[in-house]
C-alpha cells in the first residue's frame, strides 16, 4: 500500500516505486541523466548484444532494437520457429530474470484461464560466453480475430506516449472504453487465481480493438501463489498501477498520467475534472482513490468487480 508519505518522495523516485520497469531510453528521459558518454556506451553495447540475440537461432536476423537498460536488451527479429519463419521478440537479460519471466509466462499461458493473457512463449536459453539468458516470444502485431482486424499496441503508445507518461493523442471514447474493460478483465483473471503481475504499467499492457482481454508483458516480477498462498507485490499492487492507464485512456490531452496516479494514491481521491462526464467514467473516478488500500488478490478482485460494474452491468 502506498501511504500519504509518498508526497515527501521526489517524483523521479516515485516513478521507481510505482513503475520499476521500462527501457533505458524512457527511464533516462524521466530522470534527465543520460550523458553523451552513456549514449556512446549504450550504442556500443547494443551492437554486441544484437549479435548475441540471434546466436544459435535458425534463420535469425535482428530487424531493430526496441530498448535496453534495467529490463535487459529487447530486439525484434526474424527467426525460424518450429519450421516456420516468424517475426519474434528476443529479450536478453540476466539468466535469473529470464528464468523467472519464462516460468511465469508458461505457467499463465498454459493455464486454461490464462492462455490469452501473454504473448506466445517460444523458447528460452543461455547466451554463450556470458551470464545472460535469452527469451524468445511472439511479436504482437496485427491480428485477425473473427472478422475483425486490428493492431496490438501498448496503452502508452495508444495515448501517444513515447516512453513517458504525458498523453499527447486523443483517443476515441468507444476505443478507450473497450480497452479499459479488456484491461480489467485481464487483471481480474489473474486475481481469481491469486496471481500478482507487479508491473501493470501502461507500456506493459497491450490492447487490441478485436480482443476482449488485454495481454501483459514483462513477467519477471510476477508472483505466483505457492502452496495455495499468494505473494503480494513488494511495492504497489496491480490495480493501483492501472490508474495510469485509466488516465491515459480517458484523461485530457497533455495531462500527465503518472502524476494522476501519484496524486490519487497520496490523497485517496481522484480528480474527476480531468475526465469526461460520462456516468461510467465518473463512477470509476469516484472509487479510484481506494486503490491505494488494496493488498490481497481478493481485495483487488472485489475492487475490479466494482470498476467493471458500470461498464458491464
Amino acid at each position: 500500500m502506498i501511504s500519504k508519505s509518498i508526497l515527501l518522495v521526489p517524483c523521479f523516485l516515485v516513478s521507481f516505486l510505482l513503475f520499476p520497469t521500462g527501457n533505458g531510453l524512457s527511464l533516462s528521459k524521466r530522470l534527465g541523466v543520460l550523458t553523451t558518454k552513456k549514449r556512446t556506451q549504450k550504442k556500443e553495447t547494443g551492437s554486441t548484444t544484437a549479435t548475441s540475440a540471434c546466436e544459435g537461432l535458425e534463420g535469425c536476423h535482428v530487424l531493430k532494437q526496441l530498448g535496453g537498460g534495467a529490463q535487459g536488451d529487447v530486439f525484434v527479429a526474424e527467426a525460424v520457429i518450429a519450421g516456420t519463419s516468424k517475426k519474434v521478440v528476443i529479450k536478453l537479460d540476466t539468466k535469473s530474470k529470464v528464468d523467472q519471466e519464462a516460468e511465469s509466462m508458461q505457467a499463465v499461458s498454459n493455464a486454461p484461464w490464462g492462455n490469452n493473457l501473454t504473448p506466445v512463449f517460444h523458447e528460452k536459453g543461455v547466451v554463450s560466453g556470458s551470464k545472460d539468458g535469452r527469451l524468445v516470444m511472439e511479436l504482437l502485431g496485427e491480428e485477425t480475430i473473427g472478422d475483425c482486424v486490428s493492431q496490438w499496441q501498448t496503452v502508452g503508445h495508444l495515448a501517444g506516449g513515447g516512453g513517458d507518461f504525458t498523453k499527447s493523442q486523443d483517443i476515441d471514447f468507444a476505443v478507450a472504453a473497450k480497452n479499459w474493460v479488456s484491461i480489467l478483465r485481464a487483471i481480474k483473471a489473474l486475481k481469481e487465481h491469486k496471481w500478482h503481475h507487479c508491473d501493470t504499467q501502461p507500456y506493459n499492457l497491450f490492447v487490441n480493438q478485436c480482443a476482449t482481454t488485454a495481454k501483459l508483458i514483462d513477467w519477471e516480477r510476477a508472483h505466483a501463489p505457492v502452496g495455495g498462498k499468494e505473494a503480494p507485490c513488494r511495492s504497489s499492487g496491480d490495480v493501483l498501477k492501472l490508474l495510469t492507464s485509466f488516465a491515459f485512456l480517458f484523461g485530457k490531452n497533455h495531462s500527465n498520467a503518472l502524476m494522476f496516479t501519484i496524486q490519487t494514491s497520496s490523497s485517496g481521491r481522484a480528480d474527476g475534472t480531468l475526465f469526461p462526464s460520462d456516468k461510467r467514467v465518473q463512477a470509476n473516478v469516484a472509487i479510484l482513490g481506494k486503490a491505494r488500500e488494496l493488498e490481497t488478490a481478493d481485495e483487488e478482485l472485489a475492487f475490479i468487480g466494482q470498476l467493471l460494474e458500470p461498464w458491464e452491468g
